[in-house]
């Protein structure tokens, strides 16, 4: 995509962040300190309660 894309950040922790786009589309997921908060090769599911989504 090119162009000026701007979108708005949900702070979920101090180390978990999702980036919410045009439309209220999640665009992206920043974790800070990933293999602390995640561990070493195993990825947890993760369930998100209350955030409006649409399936693109």
């Amino acid at each position: 995509m090119e162009g000026k894309h701007e979108c708005r950040t949900l702070q979920l922790t101090d180390e978990i962040a999702l980036n919410i786009g045009e439309n209220e589309l999640l665009v992206g997921i920043e974790i800070l300190d990933a293999t602390e908060v995640l561990g070493a090769g195993n990825v947890p599911n993760v369930v998100l309660e209350n955030i409006s989504f649409t399936v693109a």
